[in-house]
């Protein structure tokens, strides 16, 4: 299942508002969690671009596959609400390092 934690399309340069439902999910299936980040230059379908605004070259799409994410620790938490508030943290700062890290992808 691929979920993405922001609920819809970031905005370009802001910092990430995830919604908890990413981690609620993970956390009650007590999946394995596999964090993917997905780069692409030039920029196109954000929510500052319309859909048929077409950049000026082809868009280059890269996939960061990390390290899968055991979630013991967040589940130990309780009560629950917490431990999927953590995770949620834990997954927005993972993805803004990965964004800051792959920040010149293609270009």
């Amino acid at each position: 299942m691929i979920i993405f934690p922001e609920g819809t399309r970031s905005l370009p340069g802001q910092p990430y508002r995830f919604q908890r439902g990413a981690a609620a999910i993970a956390l009650q299936a007590n999946a394995v969690v596999t964090p993917v980040t997905l780069t692409c230059y030039p920029s196109t379908l954000t929510k500052v671009e319309r859909w048929y605004q077409i950049p000026e070259r082809r868009f280059h799409l890269t996939m960061h596959v990390g390290d899968d994410i055991a979630l013991d620790e967040f589940a130990a938490i309780s009560p629950k609400s917490i431990g999927v508030r953590r995770f949620t943290r834990y997954l927005q700062d993972y993805f803004t390092q990965q964004r800051e890290l792959y920040k010149h992808d293609g270009k």
